[in-house]
């Protein structure tokens, strides 16, 4: 491996997952595995694994809270799905569309410390933030190149400040926006 790297583990091979596109791990270690074309989340504890949270259709992104809620960008049903920590549907954020609280393509989710959630909206070029309860708070970007707007954004993540970094798939780049959407920088 490159500058010295050990792999130390192997989650899954291609008999068990089919495509993975995202991973996320939760407070108590235990990894949770956007196996798209499985059209599910495989959540391993160790080198075992704990089950599945299925019934989605091509997940993209996942992500889980401080609480560990886990939130998945359900891709192809064009929605977020949110479940408790034990699995359980929480609530569903969102369907097809280009209006306020809808997506064309989500395909990532983050959360902010303080519960936002961000989701990046891949075809209508944006990302949406909604409250913690799945209610629209507001959205970001517009389809174009110029700073602060997005093409086919893909991967979202906030940091420990609130920023929000976005990888802007076709314009080459990514790009920090303040936690209420406003530009800062590429």
């Amino acid at each position: 491996y490159p500058n010295n790297r050990t792999l130390y583990s192997t989650i899954g091979n291609s008999s068990v997952l089919d495509r993975p596109s995202d991973v996320a791990v939760d407070a108590n270690g235990r990894v949770f595995i956007a196996d798209t074309r499985n059209n599910e989340i495989d959540v391993v504890a160790g080198s075992y694994s704990n089950g599945a949270i299925s019934a989605l259709n091509e997940p993209q992104g996942v992500t889980v809270d401080a609480f560990g809620k886990v939130y998945v960008a359900n891709t192809n049903d064009h929605n977020v799905k949110v479940y408790y920590s034990n699995w359980l549907p929480y609530l569903t954020i969102g369907e097809y569309g280009t209006g306020v609280g809808q997506f064309d393509t989500p395909m990532d989710v983050a959360v902010s410390a303080d519960g936002l959630i961000y989701v990046s909206d891949r075809f209508n070029h944006r990302v949406q933030i909604f409250w913690g309860n799945g209610s629209f708070k507001s959205v970001f970007g517009g389809n174009g190149s110029a700073p602060g707007q997005l093409d086919n954004p893909h991967q979202i993540a906030v940091d420990v400040n609130g920023l929000v970094y976005v990888a802007d798939r076709d314009n080459a780049r990514v790009q920090i926006f303040n936690a209420d959407g406003s530009f800062n920088f590429t």
